[in-house]
């Protein structure tokens, strides 16, 4: 999971002085906010170093294992031991069938002509049930695919496509990628998993957050690096789990550019997990695992899927974020009504 337009805009209000840059970039200290303004409101992030195959984060890494699988019971047992791992389907002829099409030529062939929503991560506003994924942007297709392929050095974008937006040649390029997943060892046999294309340019970072449901992510063209912690109480505390208003997942405070101890001194003490994956490479994530992702060297073209895993309901984080869902529900009403009066 850096465009032309500004990232949304924070909260009302003023920031005392302890809420101040460290003075390196991507790094803040966080304060409490005076005036009418609710929760925090960073100021301006400076924009982000790029991450380089010399930026890659330092710190001591597990490697995350890897498997050759042929089946959905292989992947199940997998997964059963809520750890994340990678399967490899380079020399899979579905996956080199499909990657001969997924290319920025053919994609740009497909959706050239029209505006698409891209997610902007140069800055990232924390207002209290806010996700920071409403940071976009809207631009042709043709002028992203331009960014992807020549990224402006410090800005980084994401743009996902859905398989019921676009065209209907849109539409087919989506129908193979779905007869694809049939003939892979996805949860699913009809290969509905397999739902989302994500393209980014090189140096796009995804900012260190959470999801409530498995995920996998098959990188079918350039590198990305993805950095995992596990889902403990140890970890929530350590990486400062921020609620905001979405169904899906928690972020850190943390995690804005490289994750480099020096700059977020709170990365001291996690055990974190890394993989590096490349053309073919299938990295699969249990629910709640903390993630990390960066494109080092070269424009990415990845697929993911999201699955239904039964473990989930087993971990504190997944209690914990449906009770921050329900009090958020209830303090929206509490909003209007006090509004009305």
């Amino acid at each position: 999971m850096p465009s032309s337009s500004a990232a949304a805009p924070g909260p009302k209000g003023d920031v005392d002085e302890r809420v101040r840059s460290t003075g390196r970039s991507g790094a803040v200290r966080w304060g409490r906010p005076t005036g009418s303004g609710v929760g925090f409101s960073p100021p301006p992030i400076a924009p982000l170093p790029s991450p380089t195959a010399d930026s890659i984060p330092m710190l001591e890494c597990k490697e995350v294992p890897r498997y050759r699988v042929t089946s959905v019971e292989e992947i199940r047992r997998l997964f059963a031991k809520q750890e994340p791992f990678i399967t490899e389907e380079q020399d899979n002829p579905d996956f080199q069938e499909f990657a001969k099409i997924c290319t920025a030529e053919h994609i740009r062939e497909l959706w050239a002509n029209r505006d698409w929503r891209v997610q902007d991560f140069e800055q990232t506003v924390f207002d209290p049930f806010v996700p920071p994924v409403e940071n976009t942007a809207v631009m042709p297709f043709d002028t992203f695919l331009e960014r992807f392929e020549n990224p402006i050095p410090g800005r980084q974008n994401y743009v996902n496509i859905w398989p019921t937006e676009g065209t209907p040649f849109a539409m087919d390029f989506f129908a193979k990628m779905r007869e694809f997943g049939k003939k892979l060892p996805l949860t699913q046999p009809d290969g509905q998993d397999l739902k989302t294309l994500w393209l980014g340019g090189k140096g796009t970072i995804t900012p260190l957050h959470y999801d409530t449901y498995a995920r996998s992510h098959g990188t079918v063209r350039g590198e990305k690096l993805y950095i995992f912690f596990p889902p403990d109480r140890h970890h929530l505390k350590k990486l400062e789990a921020y609620p905001v208003r979405t169904t899906q997942g928690w972020w850190s405070r943390i995690g804005f550019g490289p994750l480099d101890p020096e700059l977020f001194p709170q990365l001291e003490g996690t055990k974190p997990w890394r993989a590096l994956c490349k053309p073919g490479d299938f990295v699969w994530l249990p629910p709640c695992w903390w993630h990390h992702v960066s494109i080092p060297e070269s424009p990415t073209i990845t697929i993911s899927a999201t699955h239904h895993d039964p473990h989930s309901k087993r971990y504190y984080y997944h209690w914990r974020m449906r009770t921050t869902r329900w009090l958020g529900r209830r303090q929206g009403v509490l909003r209007k009504v006090l509004a009305t009066h």
